[in-house]
């Protein structure tokens, strides 16, 4: 439910004719990425141009709006994974050209426990850099879900860790994580 309620405030912060694509990870690498949600938002009706009609804009939103509210069971059915290579799935993602990842305004909403794997087997627990300014002129929201099993890793170093990497890669971070002051 948070996801999904991250993702519909998300979308209505954005612009008409957006496209609103939703990528799970997993921990296959060599799998293609593919969106479980695919939508260009139609925008609502009273957003129609002299030459629409406002009582079909709004009849494509609410298609819109039935689409959004199946990622919810979507999205809840998804198996966790084994691994966790979150890093490279983002580049990954932002070097994809069927997932679209183009336009002037790029916004990349991130939701994972923040547990990289391979991270806990070096001595400085650091990320590996990310490729220089794969994530350029893109807006980062990285929201921290609790890891039951692994809570005590989820620590301050690993979010500075995760803002360090996505700003070395180029992109502006909001970082919301249980006990990390949002910025």
């Amino acid at each position: 439910e948070h996801v999904v309620t991250a993702i519909r405030d998300t979308v209505n912060k954005l612009p008409r004719f957006s496209q609103v694509l939703v990528v799970p990870f997993g921990d296959q690498i060599a799998i293609p990425l593919k969106p479980v949600f695919s939508h260009c938002l139609p925008g609502r009706g009273k957003d129609a141009r002299l030459d629409e009609s406002p009582r079909f804009v709004e009849q494509a939103y609410d298609g819109f709006e039935v689409a959004l509210k199946e990622l919810d069971s979507r999205l809840q059915s998804l198996a966790d994974s084994e691994t966790s290579p979150i890093t490279q799935q983002i580049v990954r993602a932002a070097s994809d050209p069927v997932l679209h990842w183009q336009g002037e305004t790029k916004t990349l909403i991130l939701f994972s426990d923040g547990l990289e794997s391979g991270i806990y087997w070096t001595k400085e627990l650091k990320l590996k850099p990310p490729p220089p300014r794969i994530l350029d002129r893109v807006k980062v929201e990285y929201h921290e879900l609790g890891n039951a099993r692994n809570s005590r890793l989820q620590t301050d170093q690993l979010r500075e860790q995760w803002r360090t990497w996505f700003e070395s890669a180029g992109a502006s971070v909001r970082m919301t994580a249980p006990g990390y002051a949002s910025s």
